[in-house]
């Protein structure tokens, strides 16, 4: 029998050759006397590997390729060994498999975290701001913008930034309500002005008969709202022309999609103020066309709560639930396609369990909104079943639609805990590593309280 001897840290090992050898394409069945690790004085290979470690790599082509490990053993170190040895993956037991896949998938998880919370490069160069008062001016002013952890006071205009995001929402909300509003017309004259030769030309495209339509062009905005509108305004338009213009890489600045919704914010707004600026706002009246475009600008305007996420992502606690989000979207958009499909079973089959009813559920349209309404348990109670097949159709789709629901809270609350322990441990271990006191974490009240919240869920 041809004995092959490899020593291993000092640890002599002999197998058989034709054990290597049913696995030619693995290192060890490459062995051969022209290897660098062949000594041949002493007649062996010799690795200087960890010797406790190469008995489960032996293990291998004693057992005919079926490779086991520890449950104490690191996956960074088993892939380690696979990679030495020349082990593809599937070689890997059943039983092993997921104690491997658990720290690939933490590894990864872990990459994400330092991709997400690490320096994007957009930022200045010390050295090149040395000498130049003017760069120096924009990178303070940058990070001032840009970077809420970079200082107290930039923390701070972070927090006002944000106060006032939720304070032009609040004030653009009070604006659609008839009590912060005053009449420009009364219903008297705004009779004649309908039956009268010169009625304006917007009146004629609007229904006037709508009371949201009709307060919109009959009334205006109370003046306290309005003084509160034009310093929101120049907030805005400020702070996105001193972000640009401190911005250091400025063809990157407007690829962040929420720079862009700035910019597209910072447009609408004054293209709206403008149209009420221009003769007194009467063009609305004369051009119906002036009058639908300040009509879609002064419905965009709610987008401009978005802002908030460009200061929130800096934040730990979002950063993670985006992770979460991002690595759950291929799951959820299954079970949402899945969802839409037993909305159509659904549908369809209350339709004909109701077809016998001539007051209810109309068309298949009406039965599917039906079944995405009860699947949901929103339930408005505009259509419901009447037999009694259709009253065990729609109890069945109940109990189909809590099911659903249940999926989507359990993937994102394993998720994000995961997540956020990973989070978490790598904050430990370079607090540990840099030697700083242990200080307690300024995101972790709200984090936590996520992560109880979806785990009291799950």
């Amino acid at each position: 029998m041809d004995i092959i001897t490899i020593n291993v840290g000092g640890t002599i090992f002999e197998i058989p050759r034709t054990s290597l050898q049913q696995f030619a394409d693995t290192r060890l069945g490459e062995l051969s006397m022209d290897d660098i690790e062949y000594d041949a004085e002493k007649t062996h290979h010799f690795f200087n590997r960890n010797r406790e470690n190469f008995n489960f790599i032996l293990d291998y082509y004693r057992d005919e390729g079926e490779l086991h490990f520890p449950k104490n053993m690191c996956g960074a170190k088993v892939k380690k060994e696979l990679e030495f040895w020349k082990l593809p993956l599937d070689v890997l037991s059943d039983c092993c498999c997921k104690t491997y896949y658990e720290y690939d998938r933490g590894s990864d998880q872990l990459d994400e975290i330092k991709q997400l919370f690490a320096d994007k490069g957009d930022d200045y160069d010390d050295n090149e701001c040395r000498n130049n008062r003017w760069m120096t001016i924009k990178k303070h002013l940058w990070r001032f913008l840009d970077k809420p952890d970079s200082s107290v006071p930039a923390k701070i205009f972070s927090i006002f930034f944000l106060v006032v995001v939720l304070l032009s929402v609040i004030m653009y909300a009070m604006g659609t309500t008839s009590e912060f509003r005053f009449k420009l017309f009364t219903d008297e004259i705004l009779w004649k002005m309908k039956n009268t030769s010169t009625t304006p030309e917007l009146f004629k495209v609007l229904d006037m008969e709508n009371p949201k339509i009709k307060m919109l062009y009959t009334t205006a905005v109370n003046p306290i709202l309005v003084y509160f509108e034009w310093f929101f305004l120049a907030f805005f338009s400020l702070e996105l022309i001193l972000h640009f213009v401190s911005s250091p890489a400025k063809k990157r600045f407007f690829r962040n999609p929420l720079n862009c919704l700035d910019l597209f914010l910072f447009v609408s707004m004054w293209g709206m103020y403008s149209i009420l600026f221009i003769d007194c706002g009467k063009i609305l009246f004369t051009n119906k066309y002036v009058g639908i475009v300040f009509t879609v600008l002064a419905s965009v305007m709610v987008l401009r709560l978005f802002r908030v996420f460009r200061l929130l992502i800096h934040y730990r606690g979002i950063g993670i639930l985006y992770l979460a989000l991002k690595s759950n979207l291929k799951d959820i958009l299954h079970i949402l396609f899945g969802f839409v499909s037993v909305c159509i079973i659904f549908g369809t089959a209350i339709y004909f369990a109701e077809f016998s009813e001539p007051t209810t559920f109309p068309n298949l349209f009406v039965s599917i909104w039906w079944a995405a309404i009860t699947m949901t348990t929103v339930g408005y109670g505009d259509h419901y079943p009447k037999s009694f097949a259709g009253c065990v159709v729609a109890a069945f789709c109940a109990l189909c639609g809590v099911m659903f629901l249940a999926m989507p809270v359990a993937l994102l609350a394993s998720n994000f805990a995961e997540y956020f322990q990973q989070h978490q441990d790598r904050h430990r271990f370079n607090r540990n590593k840099s030697g700083t006191k242990k200080q307690p974490d300024k995101n972790k009240s709200c984090t936590f309280s996520l992560v109880s919240h979806f785990n009291h869920v799950q």
